[in-house]
């Protein structure tokens, strides 16, 4: 609840009185230019309740960062992305400059003004390419199906900042990523002790999740800002493992839960030890596999990868008119069995990662 805040905000920005908000210029650099933006935060709590309406975090700074460094030069043109528990909404206010065509900024319901009056105050009001601003509970499926709609359909992308630091926020939080469906997940945590992230990557692996981690440091923020950025892909792991083991029988799997995938399969590489101990270092190291080189040529994988995620979008476009009328509606009872297996429900192949031609 927005129980620590004195009073309601206004709807729009100059309409606050000066002194109760504050307004701090972030110059950030990367991908050889540079983005200046205008951080709106509520340090005194004088109309947000919780941190993130404090301040801009480093977790924040970092993930805008490495979305510069990724997306620039015109890559982030055309993606669809959602950013988690955004608080002052950095990292989704560059992927807007940046040409995203694209993006919506959540957070708990109090928090959400707080998000547009970030977005009021970098971008103009008739402006393309201005984001929009969405109440998200984690794990609410009405919340989740209005963010889709807005967003226009699956994210390419879903992105947080700093959001794991609470063990029965965790739940919610993986139930949310996978319910958003987004092609890729890229997150910026801080361990601040305890088991939190490592607990996390544990539940990411046993859902089979494929974490890619690296660490970074920013420069003239305090030393416990360091970041480790976390490069998520939903059951890839499995989808991965599972042409390995076809192709290259000598691979190395064990089983782990993973809905819908082959029952479950995951490449172990080798040396990975047990997520559940040793903290994060290791928790990533079992999760996160070997590259597709060192077992067969990356290229043809990719190739064989993508071409059974486009099969149901081409079977969809070609007999979509056996489909129920209602969203999640099951195949007619006249149609194929073949095909009833693979459209059980619409919501299965909607969900799938979308795979853009080179």
């Amino acid at each position: 609840a927005n129980w620590w805040a004195s009073e309601e905000p206004p709807v729009r920005l100059r309409d606050v009185s000066e002194g109760l908000l504050q307004r701090t210029e972030v110059s950030l650099q990367g991908g050889g230019h540079t983005e200046d933006l205008v951080a709106i935060t509520d340090p005194e709590h004088n109309f947000f309740s919780g941190h993130g309406a404090e301040r801009v975090w480093p977790a924040s700074l970092a993930l805008a960062r490495h979305l510069m460094e990724r997306f620039g030069g015109g890559r982030a043109v055309g993606l669809k992305a959602v950013e988690l528990g955004a608080g002052t909404g950095l990292p989704s206010l560059v992927l807007a400059r940046l040409g995203c065509a694209a993006a919506v900024l959540t957070d708990v319901t109090w928090v959400v003004q707080l998000l547009e009056y970030n977005v009021q105050a970098n971008f103009a009001e008739h402006s393309h390419c201005r984001p929009r601003s969405l109440p998200l509970r984690w794990g609410s499926s009405s919340d989740i199906g209005v963010v889709l709609e807005n967003l226009g359909g699956t994210p390419d992308l879903v992105i947080a900042a700093d959001v794991v630091y609470r063990l029965e926020d965790l739940e919610a939080l993986m139930e949310t990523l996978a319910a958003l469906g987004g092609r890729e997940v890229v997150m910026s945590v801080v361990n601040r002790g305890g088991s939190v992230v490592s607990d996390f990557l544990a539940r990411l692996a046993a859902r089979g999740w494929k974490v890619e981690a690296s660490v970074v440091s920013l420069d003239g923020c305090p030393t416990q800002s360091t970041v480790a950025m976390l490069k998520l892909r939903a059951a890839v792991a499995c989808r991965e493992a599972l042409l390995l083991r076809i192709l290259v029988p000598s691979v190395q799997t064990r089983r782990q839960p993973c809905p819908g995938i082959g029952g479950g399969l995951v490449a172990a590489a080798p040396g990975a030890s047990d997520p559940g101990r040793g903290g994060a270092a290791s928790a990533v190291q079992a999760v996160a596999l070997r590259k597709p080189s060192q077992t067969l040529g990356s290229k043809i994988l990719l190739q064989i990868e993508h071409a059974l995620l486009q099969l149901p979008r081409v079977l969809e476009h070609e007999f979509g008119w056996l489909l129920g009328g209602s969203p999640g509606g099951r195949l007619r009872a006249d149609g194929p069995h073949g095909l009833r297996r693979i459209f059980a429900r619409r919501a299965d192949v909607e969900s799938l990662p979308r795979v853009r031609k080179s």
